[in-house]
């Protein structure tokens, strides 16, 4: 779906190595996705959305503040400048656009929604809770993060005003991640349906601790131990009864 390819100035391509390499990446890319990638689309924009809200709302807590307005000298030897939220200020928001697409990379991995299992979905690698993640069922590595990394660049290419006209909003309060994200994947991008953008976003399973496995491991073994009794009480009474 995206080609990558290494142009000069002049738009025509120059190294054979720059285009392998450049064709090697846009094969990987397409190895994530096919054409039917709707539920990838949509679970991308959602947790580019998720991250870009908690930087500013992150920010927002810090308290800062920046100039804004004219520093133009009027008539009357005043300027018109005003304290602004920094966490919403044009510099502010900015500077998270950029960073964004970098900062959600190399975080996530896809696997089939346990509620939807024909609907796959982006699980980020590491567990809120600070447990170990059992990551084995999760599609991750390199194309991946190439994948991931493309669709939010061309999410914020494309809708980068509107973005940050979102994120600007305070009257009468600034939207919540949820709403943030409704607006900006469901409204202005258009790239999820209300059924997609409801799934959860959901948390990789837990790693089974070592004292789980040798709890697991003695109670197959007394299981097993069990049968054995029962077979060999099986077999005295036939014996008996011969």
């Amino acid at each position: 779906p995206y080609s990558v390819l290494a142009r000069s100035h002049s738009g025509l391509l120059t190294s054979p190595k720059l285009l392998a390499a450049s064709l090697l990446l846009a094969v990987s890319v397409v190895s994530v996705s096919g054409a039917n990638d709707a539920d990838l689309v949509c679970s991308a924009c959602r947790i580019v959305a998720r991250q870009l809200h908690q930087n500013v709302e992150n920010e927002a807590n810090e308290g800062r503040t920046v100039d804004s307005g004219s520093f133009r000298v009027d008539s009357k030897g005043n300027q018109r400048v005003t304290k602004v939220p920094y966490a919403r200020s044009d510099t502010h928001l900015t500077n998270a656009l950029e960073t964004i697409c970098e900062q959600v990379q190399s975080s996530w991995g896809h696997s089939p929604h346990s509620s939807q299992p024909s609907i796959r979905s982006f699980v980020p690698l590491t567990r809120t809770d600070g447990q170990a993640a059992d990551t084995s069922r999760l599609t991750s590595g390199s194309s991946v993060d190439n994948w991931l990394r493309m669709r939010c660049e061309s999410l914020l290419d494309d809708h980068e005003e509107a973005t940050k006209s979102l994120l600007q909003l305070s009257q009468p309060k600034p939207l919540t991640m949820d709403q943030f994200e409704r607006q900006l994947c469901l409204e202005t991008a258009r790239v999820c349906t209300e059924p997609l953008i409801a799934l959860p976003i959901e948390e990789p399973p837990t790693l089974p601790s070592a004292a789980t496995d040798d709890k697991e491991a003695k109670t197959e073994e007394a299981t097993a131990e069990s049968a054995s009794e029962e077979a060999a009480a099986h077999d005295d009474s036939a014996k008996t009864e011969l």
